[in-house]
């Protein structure tokens, strides 16, 4: 799945684009959140994940501003 994607974040899930295909996640399918100093990473199973990277913000502030949206509505969600 390379090249070029868009990721919406709602607080009913995610939704994906990308220039051949779209998908969308529930919250409830979103294992965890997790960020390190050039990426987000939203996991939907232990070993796939969107990787989100903070150059793709124009700023810090806007990324951690995700961030904190994206972890708001996984909290909010029905879990397992």
């Amino acid at each position: 799945m390379l090249g070029k994607h868009t990721l919406v974040i709602e607080p009913s899930g995610l939704q994906e684009k990308g220039s051949v295909s779209e998908s969308k996640v529930a919250w409830s399918g979103v294992e965890k959140i997790e960020d390190d100093t050039q990426y987000i990473y939203i996991f939907t199973s232990p070993l796939q994940a969107h990787v989100i990277p903070k150059r793709a913000f124009r700023s810090d502030e806007e990324s951690q501003a995700f961030l904190g949206t994206a972890k708001a509505f996984l909290s909010q969600s029905p879990h397992q």
